[in-house]
């Protein structure tokens, strides 16, 4: 019997491994591109080469804290003031492991899932960020040959045009520039500390 609850847990452990490796192959997949207005104000920002919140800052709210307290609730509350107090320790200890296990089972599932599904999103919408045009170094010279609109408008730079007047040669930086929705960081939090703050020990379970 232990041996197949083990089985069980290790292969819901691979089957989230296996959608995170996923949900990164299809984030660095080339996504699909908007068309753009170069005279677009909103997507006119600056490129700045770093998050306001930076990704370890990000890995240590969402899954590091939620972690964290997940092990120390499953550590001082678990089994609860129920159990009685002949319990054998070794019953209590392996109750405290599973509640843990089963924690952060839960919790990797929330951020697994919402890591691949945003990554796949991501991809489909095209959004462009704030900073897409300075991200693109668009071709303005020969704009006419980009444009993409039904209709010509009179002003030069107020055509709708393709990516492919991007002229950085960092693709991967253009690619980004259309990586605009759904938000990553707010993902990832939103995965880790909503699963914390509806879960609770003691079965394990989300309120």
């Amino acid at each position: 019997m232990a041996l197949i609850l083990t089985a069980s847990y290790a292969l819901d452990w691979a089957v989230l491994i296996v959608f995170g490796v996923l949900g990164y192959v299809v984030g660095k997949l080339s996504p699909n591109k908007r068309p753009f207005y170069v005279d677009d104000l909103d997507i006119d920002f600056p490129y700045k080469n770093y998050d306001t919140i930076s990704v370890p800052v990000l890995f240590v709210v969402s899954i590091i804290v939620p972690a964290a307290i997940i092990f120390f609730l499953a550590m001082a509350f678990v089994p609860g003031p129920t159990a009685g107090k002949v319990t054998p320790k070794s019953v209590l200890w392996k109750h405290k492991l599973w509640e843990w296990h089963a924690g952060w089972l839960g919790l990797a599932l929330s951020l697994v899932t919402a890591w691949f599904f945003t990554s796949g999103i991501k991809n489909l919408m095209g959004k462009p960020r704030p900073n897409l045009l300075s991200r693109c170094q668009p071709d303005l010279a020969n704009i006419a040959k980009y444009h993409v609109g039904a209709t010509a408008n009179t002003a030069r730079d107020s055509r709708l045009v393709s990516a492919e007047i991007c002229q950085n040669p960092a693709k991967t930086v253009v690619d980004e520039g259309f990586r605009s929705f759904p938000s990553g960081h707010s993902s990832a939090a939103a995965s880790g500390l909503v699963y914390l703050s509806l879960s609770k020990p003691g079965p394990w379970t989300v309120l």
